[in-house]
């Protein structure tokens, strides 16, 4: 119940000191910064809204085990710490903004592959952070003009409501991911990846396995079996396309 679960690592909260608010005043650092607050395992609806009046702020995005995320000061963070029903507070690891194919290992395959020099990143910020797309913007032209921190060449395109593609030289990648991780507003890095169809394969695919198996096979076995969705009523409901979709922007996308 005290791990903390994330994709990027796994944190042990009985091993790592809880929020100290008199380090942070010492230090001058009193801005924003991401902390997990973890819970009483099983949160009850009841339990959480009272967690969130004492605290006077309500719970961010939630990992497993019994953790949540927020993002605000250290002052803020500390009157989490003395909320009801909670157990541990701490801040998060720059380290769980950054998908693990970027880590120092990641980055230095890409570079000994040398089929690649230049990289997408995808960049998720806090919700609400840069919930308008005026911030969102604002944001933007504020990773341009710390290019210079960076030390790299840098394309910034908005995307959606908190998301921001950045396109850079792979041999500044590290300093770039590192640099983006430090920032409070970040929620995510990831790398963005490059999609393709397999609607050919699809009905061999659920029926004999794996696609690479697939493309030597064929589907006789639904045929056999006279499982061809004769006579079969379907309903389809379709919740629309993100316009940041594969389908929309991958160049000269394979359809089938």
């Amino acid at each position: 119940d005290r791990l903390i679960l994330s994709v990027a690592g796994v944190l042990d909260t009985r091993k790592v000191p809880a929020i100290s608010i008199d380090r942070y005043t010492k230090e001058g650092n009193d801005g924003l910064l991401q902390w997990y607050v973890q819970t009483v395992p099983r949160l009850t609806e009841v339990e959480r809204r009272e967690l969130e009046t004492d605290a006077g702020m309500v719970l961010g995005e939630y990992f497993p085990n019994n953790a949540y995320l927020t993002l605000c000061s250290a002052a803020q963070a500390a009157r989490f710490s003395k909320a009801r029903h909670v157990v541990w507070v701490g801040q998060r690891p720059n380290l769980h903004k950054i998908d693990p194919v970027l880590s120092n290992k990641g980055i230095q395959k890409l570079q000994q592959n040398g089929t690649l020099t230049w990289m997408k990143l995808d960049l998720f910020l806090f919700p609400n952070a840069s919930a308008q797309a005026e911030d969102l913007q604002q944001y933007s032209q504020v990773l341009q003009q710390s290019k210079d921190q960076m030390s790299t060449v840098l394309e910034v395109r908005p995307i959606a409501s908190s998301k921001i593609i950045l396109e850079m030289p792979l041999r500044d990648a590290r300093k770039t991911i590192s640099w983006l991780s430090k920032q409070p507003e970040t929620l995510w890095v990831g790398k963005r990846e490059v999609y393709s169809t397999r609607n050919r394969d699809s009905n061999k695919i659920l029926t004999l396995g794996g696609s690479e198996q697939a493309k030597y096979r064929t589907n006789d076995l639904l045929n056999k079996n006279d499982l061809n969705g004769r006579g079969q009523m379907i309903a389809v409901s379709d919740t629309g396309l993100d316009f940041d979709h594969c389908m929309l922007w991958q160049e000269s996308f394979p359809f089938p």
